[in-house]
């Protein structure tokens, strides 16, 4: 955003996360799934150099199974994957050889953060658990208690800025952002209350567009009339509605044909998912508050982000709609199979996550849909 430096410097920053976040621990072998099969891994630099340094046959290996860019070339380095779009180095007992063979230490960079992300700010930073990852998804899911946050300081290198102009964006900035945790907080806490799904999913949408009004008026001194005459629930769970959802979600990138099927299946059984509600609801009582913490992990990971766009209904739609495509799909597995387990409920968020967070494209699209378009 800032164009101009003096120098760097390193300061203690301060990182917020959920609770949550430090209980993660890889499960390797454990885990049904894989995050090192179905998408192109890519290498940053640092690492890349160090295994070109690596002798001997698993030198060679690396040296085989590494696409290296031309200086022309768009495309990062990445792992060449094999037939069955596995990184080449996921043995069979589904544990990474480089790790194996080298240590810890010689795993890229992406290898070592996934399935965590990260954000930074003004003067802070914040970091989480994507939801793609079963073991992740099984913590934000199992949140018992109110989705908690703590903040830890750590050391990280920070810029100052060369000019009086620099200085003054680098204020404003601080003042979007401090309006945006704000109205971010608030948002946390109509989740927190005491009411179901449905009346969260209006109410936030309903606050979103008072603080869009809010935020422009601040920025641009002038703000759009955004109506706030029907309800949103009304809208979201209406037959014709949900097929244009459904078929504007298959017009997105698909990662896994399994999606492109799920979804069609979705539209094809609307009628009855739609019918089902109530009995599943009450079968699934005691579980409620598992889309309460959806909800909390997409607001937290995504609604900041309308610093970089000014976009705040876009970020909150994103988040209430991920939650509700979540809630549908969970109604037709138990349509299906008259439960949802737990290994059911984490392999459908993962699907959904896979498809959808993980393709910065996909999310673009879905910041910019409204629910009457």
């Amino acid at each position: 955003m800032f164009s101009l430096f003096i120098r760097d410097k390193v300061e203690r920053i301060m990182i917020r996360q959920p609770k949550y976040y430090k209980n993660f621990q890889c499960i390797a072998s454990a885990c049904t799934d894989s995050c090192c099969k179905d998408w192109e891994i890519d290498i940053d630099e640092d690492t890349l150099q160090c295994y070109q340094k690596v002798a001997g046959d698993f030198g060679q290996r690396l040296k085989e199974n590494i696409f290296v860019p031309k200086e022309d070339d768009e495309e990062l380095p990445h792992f060449i994957q094999t037939d069955r779009e596995r990184c080449p180095f996921l043995n069979e007992e589904g544990l990474c050889d480089i790790f194996i063979n080298l240590g810890e230490e010689y795993l890229s960079q992406i290898c070592t953060h996934h399935p965590r992300y990260y954000d930074w700010f003004s003067d802070s930073s914040e970091r989480g658990l994507g939801l793609c990852c079963e073991e992740a998804a099984r913590l934000i899911l199992n949140e018992k208690a109110e989705v908690a946050y703590e903040e830890i300081e750590e050391i990280e290198d920070t810029q100052e800025y060369e000019n009086e102009t620099a200085e003054e964006d680098y204020r404003l900035e601080c003042s979007l952002e401090k309006m945006l945790f704000k109205m971010r907080d608030d948002l946390f806490q109509i989740i927190h209350s005491e009411k179901s799904f449905r009346e969260h999913m209006n109410e936030m949408y309903q606050k979103c567009l008072e603080y869009q009004a809010e935020y422009d008026q601040f920025l641009y001194s002038e703000s759009d009339d955004f109506s706030q005459d029907y309800i949103f629930t009304d809208e979201f769970f209406e037959k014709n509605y949900l097929e244009r959802l459904i078929d504007f979600y298959r017009t997105l990138e698909i990662n896994d044909m399994t999606w492109w099927t799920w979804l069609g299946d979705l539209k094809e059984n609307i009628n009855q998912i739609l019918k089902m509600q109530e009995e599943f609801d009450t079968y699934y009582s005691d579980k409620q508050k598992e889309y309460e913490n959806l909800l909390q992990y997409f607001i937290f990971r995504y609604f900041m982000k309308a610093r970089e766009d000014d976009d705040l209904i876009g970020k909150i739609y994103f988040s209430i709609v991920s939650v509700g495509m979540i809630y549908l799909s969970d109604i037709y597995f138990y349509i299906q199979n008259k439960e949802l387990s737990e290994r059911a409920q984490i392999n459908i968020c993962k699907l959904y996550s896979k498809e959808i967070e993980y393709d910065e494209d996909n999310v673009r699209a879905l910041y910019e849909y409204r629910i009457r378009d």
